[in-house]
């Protein structure tokens, strides 16, 4: 149910200590988040929601590259700096909430360390927005503010900045993820690349199209035995085949280009179980994440 948002106001005035407060507003734009203040360590935290609603699925979708301003960390490494669309909405919508919050922090003096994180998507909106905050104070002079901006990711989207600049995070974000986690290794492009890996696969195989089917309902149940044609149905399947054949030359001449790549936000680290069921984590290339 929504929560009510009428003693939320963001000031560091709030309280003596620590204070914090939610904002569950969820739109494909808006999206919940709170905020924790520890006002005698001067420490700020952001945390940011993962996808949850239909409106956070169809941020997800928004995948296409967006163009970042060129003066972000990397941006002038890069012909044109770009981030994931719908996050990127996110992050804007975001940063205009937090406007009274960034004002008094701004106002307040010295030097407050703000540590953005989140999930999934949240994940994503949060390594994007610190690019906008640390832009937006460098920009406007503050750059010690601009310098203590930290990012935290917990599997964020593996298709979120182009190269130059989802380098330039890892001097101020890191992103954990556990073993094979599918969204870290998630982009438009991996996605066109599984289909096109896929049509490839049923154009080629022996088997018929019925046969598939049943083998993969039949998987759902249990492991199934490889099938293996019968000499009964030699020529059926030399027929499909070479159908199939001419069908797969079509699609690798049609298909559309594959989108731009784009990379998961900073210092990546993979936890994952040991032989004796101890977690480790060790540090992981970007490149290794089948982009």
């Amino acid at each position: 149910c929504p929560l009510d948002e009428s003693a939320a106001d963001l000031t560091l005035a709030a309280a003596d200590g620590a204070w914090a407060t939610l904002r569950s507003s969820n739109t494909v734009d808006a999206k919940p988040y709170g905020v924790a203040i520890d006002q005698r360590a001067r420490e700020i935290i952001i945390s940011v929601r993962g996808s949850l609603s239909i409106d956070d699925l169809v941020t997800d979708a928004l995948a296409q590259p967006a163009p970042l301003p060129r003066a972000v960390d990397g941006g002038d490494l890069d012909a044109a700096p770009a981030a994931h669309s719908g996050m990127l909405r996110a992050a804007r919508a975001l940063l205009s909430q937090l406007g009274p919050l960034l004002g008094a922090i701004e106002s307040a003096g010295g030097v407050w360390r703000l540590v953005l994180t989140g999930h999934s998507m949240g994940g994503g909106v949060a390594a994007v927005l610190a690019l906008l905050l640390r832009l937006r104070w460098r920009e406007n002079g503050r750059t010690a503010l601009a310098a203590a901006v930290q990012c935290v990711a917990f599997s964020p989207p593996g298709g979120l900045l182009t190269e130059s600049v989802a380098r330039a995070t890892q001097s101020f974000a890191v992103s954990a993820f556990v073993g094979d986690d599918l969204v870290v290794r998630l982009s438009l492009r991996s996605a066109q690349r599984l289909c096109d890996e896929c049509v490839d696969a049923l154009a080629q195989s022996q088997a018929t199209k019925l046969a598939i089917m049943h083998g993969a309902l039949r998987s759902l149940a249990a492991p199934a035995a490889e099938e293996r044609p019968s000499s009964t149905r030699g020529t059926e399947l030399g027929a499909a085949h070479a159908e199939g054949a001419q069908q797969l030359a079509q699609h690798r001449a049609t298909r559309p280009p594959l989108a731009r790549a784009l990379w998961p936000p900073g210092r990546l680290l993979q936890l994952s179980r040991g032989v004796a069921g101890e977690w480790r984590i060790a540090p992981i290339a970007a490149e290794q994440l089948q982009h």
